[in-house]
């Protein structure tokens, strides 16, 4: 996962002739990072989750089977993008066998002005109702790291043709994401393209404990690295010369500080060892000759926790979330496992004894804290499924926290009340009326 945040944000989205019915606008509240669409069932909103998301990725394959005229993102910056969407019937040939060639015409602005020629992808789509034919002609978008899929037998395949234009390099300045409603049940392959999962089949809830195992081992890694490094180059240093400038009065609290972390560390499980405590007050009995060797020794140690600050302050949200929620058992990270549950009686819980709720619960936020780069979209549909009401009305102030640490958007997709609570100024309506006009000008 890479921390380089790109520097402009998703701003609007517009759909029009959306199942050839339905003109949607999105303006994101950038300002607190959530967005929460609502509306009637049908209108859409799954599947206007669906469209930026593939958009953003290149998935044309998976955009053209959608009824809509045009998708549109504009971003922070000024960049507007496009998918005009076409189809013809070639009606010499009998029903069943007629091939139906779609068209996607993707554009870009910035500021009002055109980015180069409109490149069109071409898509011939053929009856194959026996799946004896069911494949997928393509040649991989550079910005799609696993290419295009071929898809399982089915009625239908598609040909795909396009010249690759420098246009489409515009796409993959955004970034998006998508957590989908069967987030229990779906592997881990989107998000983290990086991540490897030692089982693909298993549960979901495994294989975010695997990745987020990962995390842990690579941090520590780092960790190690670094105290190699101030551990051998100590003696040098030392010779070289003490800081100066320690008193007693500044290296105490420093002491203090460095206690506070390392329990902080053990307690959400990145330790597994018994800290030996340390009473900062016996430092009243250094003598001042010593207190430089002492002001070295913090300093170092400081730079090495340093190294695991960003990996324990994500957890600490995760698991005081989560444990503020769970009945009768508790949750910890593991370098050996990633997270384990306890029981109140301290036994072991398999993570896929947990209900469908708490699991939903860790996936989700381990999804937003872990998995999501800085500068993302992360779309997520119906975040309340299997939640308690009171679990509902505790969703979006967990979310309000997180996108500032994680430095992400969220736009959001639910049917609860509960969610949304007193906040509806982060609410975008997504009508049920039918609609024809042409999108308005960003």
């Amino acid at each position: 996962m890479t921390d380089e945040t790109p520097t402009a944000r998703i701003k609007r989205i517009e759909v029009v002739g959306l199942f050839g019915l339905y003109n949607h606008v999105i303006d994101l509240k950038l300002e607190d990072r959530v967005t929460i669409l609502h509306g009637p069932n049908g209108v859409g909103k799954t599947t206007l989750l669906q469209l930026i998301y593939n958009f953003v990725h290149g998935r044309f394959d998976q955009i053209v089977g959608v009824h809509f005229e045009e998708l549109r993102l504009t971003t922070t910056d000024g960049l507007c993008l496009s998918a005009r969407a076409f189809a013809t019937i070639d009606g010499k040939r009998p029903k069943r066998e007629r091939p139906v060639k779609r068209k996607l015409e993707i554009s870009a602005t910035r500021a009002g002005q055109p980015l180069g020629e409109s490149t069109t992808i071409s898509f011939t789509d053929r009856p194959d109702p026996y799946g004896v034919a069911a494949r997928l002609f393509t040649r991989s978008l550079s910005h799609r790291p696993n290419g295009l899929e071929p898809p399982l037998p089915s009625e239908r395949w598609y040909e795909i043709d396009y010249t690759r234009s420098p246009l489409l390099d515009h796409i993959k300045v955004l970034r998006a994401q998508l957590i989908t409603a069967d987030r229990l049940v779906r592997p881990i392959v989107e998000a983290g393209d990086d991540d490897e999962v030692p089982d693909p089949t298993g549960p979901a809830i495994w294989q975010h404990a695997a990745v987020l195992k990962q995390r842990i081992a690579e941090d520590w890694i780092q960790y190690g690295e670094v105290s190699q490094h101030l551990d051998r180059t100590y003696p040098s240093r030392l010779l070289l010369g003490l800081p100066a400038d320690y008193t007693m009065a500044t290296l105490k609290p420093r002491m203090e500080q460095i206690e506070n972390r390392r329990n902080a560390l053990r307690d959400i499980g990145l330790i597994d060892e018994q800290i030996v405590p340390f009473d900062p007050n016996s430092l009243d009995r250094l003598p001042a000759a010593q207190l430089g060797v002492m002001g070295l020794y913090v300093q170092d140690t400081e730079k090495k926790l340093a190294t695991l600050d960003p990996l324990a302050q994500r957890l600490s949200v995760l698991l005081r979330i989560v444990n503020a929620r769970f009945r009768n058992k508790s949750v910890l990270a593991n370098p050996q496992h990633g997270l384990i549950v306890l029981t109140h009686e301290g036994h072991p819980l398999p993570l896929d004894a947990l209900s469908s709720g708490e699991q939903h619960q860790i996936i989700l936020l381990h999804d937003l804290l872990f998995r999501m780069p800085p500068g993302t979209l992360v779309l997520i549909d119906e975040p309340e499924l299997s939640l308690h009401v009171l679990w509902q009305e505790r969703v979006l102030p967990d979310l309000l926290e997180i996108v500032n640490l994680a430095g992400i958007d969220i736009l959001l997709a639910t049917h609860s009340p509960e969610i949304i609570g007193d906040r509806t100024d982060l609410t975008v309506a997504l009508s049920s009326k039918v609609a024809h006009a042409q999108l308005s000008e960003a």
